[in-house]
């Protein structure tokens, strides 16, 4: 997570390979014995979804949502407790972006 976080955070980055490693890391994690999985997938999720940043717009999107489900798919007994509040901060930016857009 650190590594993702770094190279995400640097000046020079490349996005698509920042997406890249965070793909990687939430496969790895989603394969981590319970309940070890559901840990670093929140903390990983908190990270990608800017939770921090409640101004992030979409343009900051690290991966898709739609991606974020299709990696954890293969995880059915996954609690949606891990991945809620991710959903609910990207529905919440998202309706910024239309609202902001809608004015």
């Amino acid at each position: 997570m650190e590594v993702c976080e770094k190279y995400a955070s640097s000046p020079n980055a490349d996005p698509s390979i920042s997406g890249d490693l965070w793909i990687q890391a939430l496969t790895y994690f989603r394969d981590l014995p319970s309940p070890n999985c559901e840990i670093f997938l929140s903390k990983a999720l908190a990270i990608i979804g800017g939770e921090k940043d409640k101004n992030k717009e979409k343009r900051d999107e690290v991966i898709s949502p739609l991606l974020v489900l299709e990696i954890l798919q293969s995880r059915p007994n996954l609690k949606f407790s891990v991945i809620k509040n991710y959903l609910i901060n990207r529905l919440e930016v998202q309706d910024r972006i239309t609202r902001k857009n809608n004015k």
